[in-house]
Parts: structure tokens; C-alpha cells; sequence
């Protein structure tokens, strides 16, 4: 399958041609063949891959159809739904209530959010939904359970516990109702009725124990509604996402920006793509105006987005040089903040050697992980195999834009990218 193709070098002035801010340029030619072997090769219809050395983009290639019905190229102002990079968005905008001392992340929520009081805990993952016992939790849920995915919480499609996800099915808790083939929620719903429907089900493990995956950053996303008095689409925006310049960052699509909304598309079988949301047709465009998922609920472009790790990898600075985030507050975000006895499982980029700190996964132990990625590498992922990371030892990071689900079939992207992104360090 053929498509456009632009690819682009930002080469220093008076610099030799062979590198580029400490980068070989040759290999990272190499990035644009390797998309095109992705593209022609039938595992997507789009892809971008943009890389960021030193402060600066040093390399960007998009390539294919954003919309293959239509023959929309794509773009780097193209939106693309990131899904699960929302998080650590939402997470460094939480940060800044840290920094304020409105809130601690050793915190309970439930001094934010009572109904996370008293929580009850499935006492046998793999019980039947008829079946299924509980006891109390024998600690409170904080902040940092919530921002490191050991709240207990899970997500109603993964397979951790079925009696769990059956409750979540049965309590309608849905965050995302505009993905197609989830149920609809109803046009008035509200994030805090939501949370609310969350809090009723039981936690898969006593808060703290145990790493799973889930809807704890929708919980964090309405503790910052409540502490900040802000719905969350406006939070975010005064927190991280106006500061950062990431104007076309939101969790709602403009009807007068209709035409740069991608397509989403389920791989159905090699060279074969099943539309699942046609951008003309969205529900991104009914969704619930009162609705808004901290944990997977922003659209943004690879322009926008790259600004989000030149400021991670800035420190917390936007590119005039202001404190967005202090430094010491992302030094603690790109950190491993789980137990010593709490380990992330292999998933998605994952294997072995790998925490989490505050709203992404940290290398631990690149040896162990098993990529060039210094220790201390931050980053995370989306449902339609976005991905980027982000090295401050090496001041190097990349970002990955697609639309195609699901992500456990081509995961293998992040880790691929990671070694030619890396190969090319000068």
C-alpha cells in the first residue's frame, strides 16, 4: 500500500550535515525506510515518527493516509485521538497542585472524593461474578496510588479479574463512551457521576500491593475538578496545555476542524483495516460536554505533542524558557515511585527492568529491559499505538503517531523505534 510521504531534516546552521544536535543523520534516515516498511507492509495506514534532541526537532517523517477513505494525507497538524497519553498530561497538571500545597500525593482521595472511603477489596481475582467476596480495604487510596496504578482500580476490558469487570459493566462505568462499540453513557453525564459509579465497585488488590492498569487517572483527572474548582478541560489548559503553546490539545473537536480529524482503524488482518470511526461521522463531536477522561480522553498533533516532551525533557520549561512544572517536581514524575516488592508486568513496551513513576513508565534497569534507553527513560502509550518516551540522560525522545487499535498486536513499534531512535545518538 502506497501513500504520500514528507520527511524532513532540521539541520544546525554552520553545522556539519553528518549530524544534526548530536544525532546521526544517516541513521535517522533510516526511521523514515522502516515507517515505510510498516506502511507498505499492511500494519497501518498512517504513521509519523518526530524525534527531539537538545531542545530541538531534529527529524520528522508522516507518512500514508490519515483518512484512506478520503485520501488525506498525513499530517503534523493532523488530530489524532492519543487516548492513554492523556495521562501524563493529566499527571503533570496534577503536579501543580503539589507544587501549590493543595494537595500531597500521599493524600487519601477520600479526603477529595468521599466515596472512596471505606473501600471494599475482591478477596479471589478469579471468582465467578456470582461468587464474588470482598473485604475492607486495610488502607486508603492516595494520590500516588492513583498515579502509579496501584490504587486497586482496573479497567472493565482487561482480564484481571471477570467478576471485577462484570461489576464495572453492570455500574456503566465508561469514561470514553464516543470509542465506538462502548455503551452510551447519555449526553448529560459528568465525570463526577462517573467516579462516583467507579467508587462502588471492588478494588482488585489492597491499595498499594499490586500494579494493574485502569481507570485510576479519571479518578485523579475529578480530584483536580474538586481541588481546583476548574472542569478538567479547562484545568489542563490553564495547567499545562496554553503555557506549553499545545493549542490544538483538547478533549473536543471543533466542527470547523472536522477535516483534520483522523481516522480510526482496527487491523483486521494484514493489508486489511476495518474503519471504526469515520472522522465525518465521529462521536467525538456528540460526546458529553460534561464528561472528561484524565486517563484517555485528549485528541492533540504531533506538532503539539512534540512540545510536551521538549518541556519534560526541559525540565519543565516551555520554549521561552518559563517554569511550567518546577524541576525538582518532574525529576520526582520521571522517577520510579512503586515498592520495592511491586513489579509492572510485561505489557505492551514492557520487559522486566521497568517502574513506574507518576503517570508513565520509568527504566530501572536498561540491561534488564533489554533497550540502548538510559535509565530514567519516561514515557507511555495510547490505545491506537501512539507512543512516545523521553531520555534526559541522553536529552533525546521521540514521539509515535497512528491510529490503529489494538495496541497489544503492534506494541512492538515502541521498542523497535526505540532501538533505531537511540542507534542514531552521535
Amino acid at each position: 500500500m502506497a501513500g504520500p510521504c514528507t520527511t524532513q531534516f532540521f539541520y544546525d546552521e554552520d553545522a556539519p550535515k553528518h549530524t544534526i544536535s548530536g544525532m546521526s543523520a544517516k541513521r535517522l534516515y533510516k526511521i523514515e525506510a522502516y515507517v515505510q516498511e510498516q506502511i507498505e507492509g499492511g500494519f497501518a495506514p498512517m504513521m509519523s515518527v518526530s524525534v527531539v534532541s537538545k531542545g530541538k526537532v531534529v527529524f520528522q517523517t508522516f507518512q500514508g493516509y490519515a483518512d484512506m477513505e478520503r485520501k488525506v494525507p498525513l499530517k503534523s497538524d493532523t488530530l489524532i485521538r492519543i487516548f492513554s497519553m492523556t495521562k501524563p498530561i493529566a499527571s503533570a497538571a496534577a503536579l501543580t497542585l503539589v507544587e501549590e500545597a493543595k494537595i500531597d500525593i500521599t493524600d487519601p482521595i477520600e479526603k477529595f472524593i468521599p466515596s472512596f472511603k471505606s473501600m471494599e477489596v475482591v478477596k479471589e481475582k478469579a471468582c465467578s461474578e456470582d461468587a464474588i467476596e470482598t473485604e475492607q480495604a486495610n488502607t486508603p487510596i492516595t494520590v500516588k496510588h492513583i498515579m502509579t496504578h496501584t490504587s486497586g482500580i482496573t479497567y472493565a476490558f482487561l482480564p484481571d479479574s471477570p467478576a471485577v469487570s462484570a461489576k464495572y459493566k453492570e455500574l456503566e462505568v465508561n469514561f470514553n463512551p464516543d470509542i465506538p462499540g462502548t455503551n452510551n453513557v447519555g449526553a448529560d453525564i459528568s465525570t463526577a457521576t462517573m467516579v462516583e459509579r467507579l467508587a462502588k465497585a471492588p478494588l482488585l488488590c489492597q491499595p498499594g500491593t499490586e500494579w494493574h492498569y485502569g481507570n485510576s487517572t479519571d479518578v485523579l483527572g475529578h480530584l483536580c475538578e474538586v481541588v481546583s474548582g476548574q472542569n478538567l478541560e479547562d484545568f489542563l489548559q490553564d495547567r499545562i496545555l496554553k503555557p506549553l503553546g499545545m493549542t490544538d490539545t483538547s478533549f473536543n473537536v471543533a466542527e470547523s476542524e472536522k477535516q483534520r480529524l483522523a481516522a480510526l482503524y482496527v487491523l483486521s488482518g494484514q493489508h486489511s483495516f476495518t474503519l471504526m470511526d469515520d472522522p465525518a461521522t465521529s462521536a467525538l463531536f456528540t460526546r458529553p460536554t460534561d464528561l472528561f477522561s484524565g486517563g484517555g480522553g485528549l485528541l492533540s498533533t504531533a506538532d503539539d505533542y512534540i512540545k510536551f516532551l521538549q518541556f519534560l525533557l526541559a525540565q519543565g520549561r516551555n520554549s521561552e524558557g518559563e517554569s511550567v512544572l518546577g524541576r525538582k517536581m518532574v525529576q520526582l514524575m520521571m522517577r520510579n515511585a512503586l515498592p520495592p516488592d511491586v513489579e509492572v508486568p510485561s505489557l505492551l513496551h514492557i520487559r522486566g527492568g521497568t517502574g513506574f513513576g507518576l503517570g508513565g513508565s520509568v527504566v530501572t534497569n536498561a540491561a534488564l529491559n533489554g533497550l540502548p534507553a538510559s535509565d530514567g527513560t519516561y514515557g507511555w502509550g495510547g490505545a491506537a499505538n501512539t507512543y512516545f518516551c523521553v531520555d534526559p540522560e541522553e536529552d533525546v525522545g521521540f514521539l509515535l503517531m497512528t491510529q490503529i487499535c489494538p495496541s497489544f498486536e503492534l506494541c512492538r513499534w515502541r521498542r523497535e523505534l526505540t532501538n533505531l531512535v537511540f542507534a542514531a545518538i552521535a
